[in-house]
């Protein structure tokens, strides 16, 4: 019986009839899917850097927090054994002007993933600017958009290089 269902096919093959069996898909160990849907858990430690006011620094580590969750990670406050990563999170530049042509708002800010044995997994710096033809606008408004921005282009980025490494 084994013979004649492999003559079948194989003449159905030289003949232009069915397609070959693909062979079998083997899914991925239970551990890996396992960890896989799990969720990262990150710490996120406080902002650093001399740029901007400490409202605008707190604004940014809340806006990062949010993103990351956004992005499937779980962000506690206390580190411990079951986090994976600890990022560090510094404003680099948080700068206004404001002219007869408007105002303008420049973030930038870095981010530095640690794993649990202290070695760089992934660092980033991004950034983002806001700006508003109106002069004399609202200052504390545009801040807040460009602090906004900057973390959530700092999620994205991070999440792609820590996705990318493991």
């Amino acid at each position: 019986m084994r013979v004649h269902a492999s003559l079948v096919l194989a003449s159905a093959l030289l003949f232009g009839g069915a397609r070959a069996a693909e062979p079998p898909r083997l899914s991925p160990p239970r551990s890996d899917r396992a960890a896989a849907a799990r969720p990262r858990t990150v710490t996120l430690g406080p902002v650093l850097g001399d740029g901007g006011t400490p409202e605008a620094r707190a604004a940014l580590r809340e806006a990062l927090a949010r993103h990351l969750r956004r992005r499937g990670f779980s962000v506690v406050d206390a580190p411990g054994t079951s986090v994976r990563y600890r990022l560090q999170p510094t404003v680099l530049v948080l700068d206004g002007a404001g002219a007869s042509a408007g105002t303008h708002i420049e973030v930038k800010a870095s981010i530095v993933a640690l794993d649990r044995r202290g070695r760089i997994a992934a660092m980033v710096e991004g950034g983002a600017r806001a700006t508003s033809a109106t002069p004399g606008a609202a200052s504390a408004n545009l801040e807040a958009q460009a602090v906004e921005a900057a973390a959530r282009n700092l999620a994205e980025d991070l999440a792609r290089r820590i996705l990318e490494g493991h």
